[in-house]
């Protein structure tokens, strides 16, 4: 998933479109609860982090990440969600798990198997599905 991919999938329905600061708010994170919002280098209209207003009173912290910045770009975090669209590399896939691994945060995948029964997909499937696919 390239930076352009990021920026119209996942930041356009969190925040809302990218490209019209005067529109973030009406994505699924309503504009009172955006915080600050910080533009990403190198791809245009691009967001790489967010600081959003929290239910609990706090803070919750968000960056956009594409897969084409490799595995590295995700060393030392420790996040407490984990949202892949479209399927990731499978070394990126693990080391998001890896990510949530202090708190057990969720970590969702909104996929559509296009790379066929990739390494990814195969850890969702038991043994006996398997079986049948053969």
């Amino acid at each position: 998933v390239t930076s352009e991919l990021t920026r119209d999938g996942p930041q356009r329905i969190l925040i809302g479109p990218p490209e019209q600061e005067e529109e973030w708010g009406t994505g699924a994170i309503p504009g009172d609860c955006i915080m600050d919002a910080n533009r990403a280098t190198g791809i245009s209209d691009g967001i790489s982090t967010a600081v959003v207003k929290h239910v609990s009173g706090g803070n919750s912290y968000i960056g956009f990440k594409a897969y084409v910045q490799g595995r590295t770009k995700w060393q030392t975090e420790t996040l407490d969600y984990v949202w892949f669209d479209e399927e990731p590399p499978l070394e990126i896939y693990t080391e998001g798990l890896t990510r949530t691994n202090a708190i057990l945060g969720p970590v969702f995948l909104t996929i559509t198997p296009l790379l066929g029964m990739s390494e990814v997909v195969r850890m969702f499937l038991s043994e006996e599905q398997l079986e049948k696919m053969k």
